[in-house]
């Protein structure tokens, strides 16, 4: 019974954190057009239609803006001159936000685009019978590692624990790369 108890709580815990940056992405992006539609709905009145594909003009307008914006950023990002710009405001400005590294790693993580072992997910067993979800925060030449155990609802806040072994089935996790 305690396998299935914690059989369960690891899968919540892990598609929760798979979910995440899909939640986040969605949210942002409906916010996002939301915000914009206000702003365009006087131009936009002033077409010859209201609604397209049943939404209205205001929000087709506002979503086709949106994704001009992320191709604009993302050719600008594909240029030397934008990304070491990109950079430059990253470092200065996003990182030392709270949580915006294990965000940015979980995001990159999901997408496929993150290579190193930050932030990566682990399983592991706090004391004989207790397993947890936690995310790998720095890796050490005799192998033992440093993982935060993240606190649920908020990812980014948890404990830290400096851990010697393995978890029990994580060494499937690290050997997935």
């Amino acid at each position: 019974m305690k396998r299935i108890f914690s059989f369960l709580v690891s899968a919540i815990g892990a598609g929760f954190f798979v979910l995440l940056p899909v939640v986040l992405i969605v949210f942002i992006v409906l916010e996002t057009v939301d915000i914009l539609a206000g702003l365009v709905t006087p131009i936009t009145e002033m077409l010859p239609i209201e609604e397209l594909g049943g939404f209205a003009i205001a929000t087709v307008v506002a979503f086709l803006l949106v994704l001009l914006t992320r191709l604009l950023v993302g050719m600008l990002m594909k240029s030397k001159l934008g990304h070491s710009l990109w950079h430059a405001v990253e470092n200065k400005v996003f990182k030392p936000l709270p949580g915006y590294t294990l965000v940015k790693s979980l995001t990159q993580r999901f997408a496929g685009d993150s290579l190193d072992e930050r932030f990566a997910p682990a399983v592991v067993t706090l004391t004989e019978g207790v397993e947890t979800v936690a995310f790998i925060v720095e890796t050490y030449e005799d192998g033992s590692r440093t993982v935060m155990v993240p606190f649920a609802p908020t990812p980014t806040l948890g404990n830290i624990y400096h851990v010697m072994q393995w978890g029990i089935d994580s060494r499937e996790l690290f050997e997935r790369k």
